[in-house]
């Protein structure tokens, strides 16, 4: 999936939010946060050839891995059926390197490459009130989330071999949302995980998120939390193989409306 497309989905996955749950019902809540994500983590290409690929650290090796901004957007609606919500995220990120000991899919050890990476990832969710007070929620539920992992890796020199590595997850999981009260404070938290095989490559897919805000009004709150969302996978790409054990992750700061 090319950056364009999955942008496309974050829109579209909103605009059908938003057209199934009403807005603005009572109690809906847009959420706008800008995010200062990193990522850690290595990616594996096997060469043409049909041979396993070695490790190749995005940081050491493709010099990727510097702090970008990046814009947060949560949506939550209380329905007749539980609430539901929406999230997504997307940034990209540049760089040169120089490959160490291992090769790159066809790309050879040592060679100077320049990488381009781009990142979405958007998640829907929908959860049921196990335990209601008035200061305490707790509802677990049920998510799916996507994963867009798209790195492009060019080699310098007159043969500029080029590789590309796009991968697309779409990972249901069992999910957690939950928030606690004090006064006009309050600190909340949601997150889910799940290992599985997505018919080319097994896979654990986990994220997790945790935010402190304050209610300025009854309309109005500001927070602030930590993001981090990690997959570590390993299968087939275009009938080669691949791999990516990565983490991307950050803080935020935002602000958000009620309905």
């Amino acid at each position: 999936m090319k950056k364009s497309t999955s942008r496309l989905l974050v829109v579209a996955l909103f605009a059908t939010l938003a057209a199934c749950s009403s807005i603005p019902p009572e109690g809906a809540e847009v959420r706008l946060a800008h995010i200062a994500v990193r990522m850690d983590g290595d990616v594996a290409l096997g060469p043409s050839s049909g041979a396993a690929g070695t490790n190749t650290d995005l940081r050491d090796d493709l010099g990727l891995g510097s702090s970008e901004s990046a814009p947060l957007l949560t949506f939550t609606a209380p329905t007749e059926w539980g609430r539901v919500g929406a999230s997504a995220f997307w940034f990209d990120d540049s760089a040169d390197g120089t490959l160490g000991s291992g090769a790159y899919g066809d790309i050879a050890a040592g060679s100077q490459v320049t990488s381009e990476f781009a990142f979405t990832n958007v998640k829907t969710w929908w959860t049921f009130d196990a335990y209601l007070s008035e200061n305490v929620r707790i509802s677990p539920g049920f998510a799916l989330d996507v994963f867009d992992v798209d790195l492009d890796v060019t080699a310098a020199g007159p043969a500029q071999r080029f590789e590309n590595l796009d991968l697309l997850a779409p990972v249901p999981m069992p999910f957690l949302d939950a928030e606690a009260r004090f006064g006009d404070f309050y600190v909340a938290g949601q997150g889910g995980a799940m290992r599985i095989d997505l018919g080319d490559g097994l896979g654990t897919w986990w994220d997790l998120e945790g935010r402190i805000g304050y209610l300025v009004d009854s309309k109005f709150e500001v927070y602030t939390g930590y993001r981090a969302l990690g997959m570590d996978a390993n299968g087939d790409a275009d009938d080669r193989k691949a791999g990516v054990d990565l983490i991307v992750h950050g803080w935020f700061l935002g602000g958000s409306l009620r309905f």
